[in-house]
């Protein structure tokens, strides 16, 4: 009796748990996936990196007249709302303390790890206040705060530039961001990257460069970014690592959910089989010399 008992749990548990194991998983995924904004999976190989571009801006009040005036203002907006509507993700950097050796640090290392194409330059002195403001093919404005972009280290693959506080904010609410002011009044860095592609293995490698530098891991701050137009927090800025490990785990859990809804057929089918094993037994139990195999449902084994 107690084995008939038993085998009957044993039918229940298994169609109950295949139930329950199929809701949770779905329900689990789900949360993770929004979680971390997996949407980028659908339309990218994220195994295969491709050569992305990396522009930095530094949002400081700029001197040069040319930023005075209609055309220069116009300009720099334009070129800034461009760049972050072709942003996948776009980081905001903290920074404290910074000298001209390690802004040149931050940059060589980022050209060094990723070869970052070189961005065109044209001396401000040299552009015309009535220059053409939709002519942005080919400018780009370079403050003297920051002069790291017109020192002789060679070609310059990566350029940090400066950006009037309230320019860069029109800029990010026109590309549709939600940039508040009190957050970029401050010394911030903004790291604008194209590719949706490189996100895990730059944010890695920023990470690592930051924790593996003592000045660095003091003075400089992952504050905020913007993945896929969502602003992330700090914790989840972090999660952005681990893309293709994640990626990795749904395509694994998403294997074991189409197994399990293979393996349901079958587990049904087998439930007549197991009934009549157990009203095998519980005839047997009540009389066994006047019951043969023959006569039960499902015809034995």
């Amino acid at each position: 009796m107690l084995r008939i008992l038993s085998n009957l749990t044993y039918i229940t548990l298994q169609l109950a748990v295949s139930t329950s194991i199929i809701f949770v998983t779905n329900i689990t995924l789900f949360t993770a996936v929004n979680n971390i904004t997996v949407d980028a999976f659908r339309c990218h190989n994220c195994y295969k990196w491709n050569v992305f571009r990396v522009w930095i801006y530094t949002p400081e009040p700029l001197s040069k007249r040319f930023c005075t005036t209609r055309a220069g203002k116009t300009l720099i907006i334009q070129r800034t709302q461009e760049l972050a509507s072709k942003s996948s993700l776009i980081v905001q950097l903290r920074y404290d303390n910074f000298k001209e050796y390690h802004s040149n640090l931050l940059r060589n290392s980022l050209n060094n790890k990723f070869n970052t194409p070189q961005l065109t330059k044209l001396d401000p002195k040299s552009v015309d206040s009535s220059a053409n403001a939709n002519d942005a093919s080919n400018i780009s404005y370079t403050n003297d705060a920051c002069h790291i972009a017109n020192k002789g280290l060679g070609e310059k693959k990566l350029v940090l530039k400066t950006i009037k506080n309230t320019l860069f904010e029109i800029a990010m609410a026109n590309a549709g961001y939600n940039v508040e002011k009190y957050s970029i009044s401050l010394s911030n860095m903004f790291l604008f990257i194209l590719d949706c592609n490189m996100v895990p293995q730059i944010m890695n490698f920023l990470f690592k460069f930051r924790n593996g530098n003592k000045f660095f891991r003091k003075n400089l701050t992952i504050t905020n970014a913007w993945f896929s137009n969502i602003m992330l927090t700090p914790e989840r800025v972090e999660q952005l690592r681990y893309l293709p490990q994640l990626k990795e785990a749904y395509c694994k859990i998403s294997g074991v959910i189409r197994l399990i809804y293979a393996n349901i057929p079958r587990a049904i089918n087998n439930i007549p089989r197991r009934l009549s094993r157990a009203l095998r037994l519980y005839r047997d139990t009540l009389n066994p010399s006047a019951v043969s195999d023959t006569n039960y449902i499902g015809g034995g084994e």
